[in-house]
């Protein structure tokens, strides 16, 4: 197309400078050196044996070659062979301080070593380098979840990058993420509320923090006396929007959120209305080791039913003595001790609830989503 820019790879003159050179040319590969290391590598993929020894030549006559360092350390790295790579991107980054992907590419391979404090330096220049860099900022936060960073630090790598973050879904559910774990609930539902998610089949995990978050401010705005804000939240977690593109699961259970929903409108004086929802939770039926059996057993206890509830509590917390606290992962183990938790607690055996419940949310921060989460969930 007439006007239309052409954008050679830097491989091209490379090659180019090689075979000059092999046909006896020895000043036009000098040229062809100065255009390879300033032309665009964005869409430059090594992939072939022969460009190892075209880039190894290039850097025998130009060892100060940023762009042949940075181009040799992929396909390299894609060879298996790491240590390599990452020399060559080291000196890349060392010589062109601008390379943001050499630096993420670092950031990738010291992490896959289990480095994950020199990862986490490669990927703050990497974003120094790029701001726009979202895939940095996203990996980044993985590392430092992985390196239990202080949640507030590990929240402000997200604020700070809010305008690349809030156009990455990846990064956003990270940001929310943390927002919940950390009980700021409004900021997780701000963004829950005005971005919309790719949700692939089968992922609800986006769906959980919305629920949690309305659950929990809910639960905020009930024990100030709102219960009419209570009631719009608690209605909230049951709800599914566009936006979030997750459709309910068949076999969802819903304890949780209608004996809290039953729970604001007695206090509401709506007490026929919240008899209904008692009656919604009870009929939930569940094995004994599912958390929502707690809510079965208040629900009980909310109608009057004292007896039946102590039943409920009881024979949750026998059958997960019997199933001891199995589990492969903390995850697992969290949820076993959260649901002890929540039998003790219906039992009124507060010390030793609040204990346990600290045991799972030391596990597992996200415990609650996990014990409350639809039946084909992702956390």
């Amino acid at each position: 197309m007439e006007g239309a820019s052409i954008t050679i790879s830097p491989l091209v003159y490379y090659y180019e400078a090689y075979y000059s050179n092999l046909n006896g040319d020895r000043k036009k590969p000098v040229d062809l050196f100065r255009k390879a290391a300033t032309a665009s590598s964005k869409y430059c993929f090594p992939n072939r044996m022969e460009d190892i020894k075209v880039l190894e030549w290039a850097l025998f006559n130009n060892p100060d070659d940023a762009q042949a360092h940075y181009l040799l350390g992929n396909i390299l790295y894609s060879r298996t062979r790491s240590s390599e790579a990452i020399t060559h991107w080291e000196r890349a980054v060392e010589l062109n301080p601008l390379n943001a992907v050499a630096y993420r590419n670092l950031g990738v391979a010291y992490g896959e070593q289990g480095d994950l404090d020199h990862a986490r330096t490669e990927y703050h220049s990497a974003i120094k380098a790029d701001p726009f860099a979202g895939k940095a900022i996203v990996e980044l936060g993985r590392i430092n979840a992985g390196l239990k960073i202080a949640y507030s630090d590990q929240i402000k790598l997200f604020e700070d990058n809010i305008k690349v973050v809030s156009g990455y879904n990846q990064a956003i559910t990270q940001l929310i993420e943390l927002y919940v774990i950390t009980g700021k609930y409004q900021e997780a539902l701000k963004w829950l509320k005005s971005i919309h998610f790719n949700s692939w089949e089968g992922q609800y995990g986006i769906h959980q923090f919305w629920e949690q978050s309305n659950i929990r401010q809910g639960d905020l705005e009930y024990s100030e006396g709102h219960y009419e804000k209570a009631l719009v939240f608690y209605g909230q977690s049951l709800t599914y929007p566009d936006n979030l593109e997750v459709a309910e699961q068949p076999n969802t259970i819903h304890a949780r959120n209608n004996y809290k929903i039953g729970m604001a409108l007695m206090k509401s004086g709506k007490r026929a209305e919240a008899l209904e929802f008692f009656r919604k939770a009870i009929s939930d039926t569940v094995n004994e080791t599912n958390a929502s059996q707690c809510y079965r057993g208040k629900a009980f206890e909310a109608i009057g039913e004292k007896k039946k509830a102590v039943e409920v509590f009881s024979g949750m917390l026998s059958a997960l003595d019997n199933k001891k606290a199995e589990g492969s992962n903390d995850r697992e183990r969290a949820v076993y001790f959260l649901c002890r938790s929540l039998a003790l607690e219906g039992l009124g055996k507060e010390k030793e609830a609040a204990e346990q419940y600290k045991v799972a949310v030391e596990l597992y921060p996200l415990v609650e989503i996990s014990a409350f989460r639809p039946p084909r969930s992702d956390l």
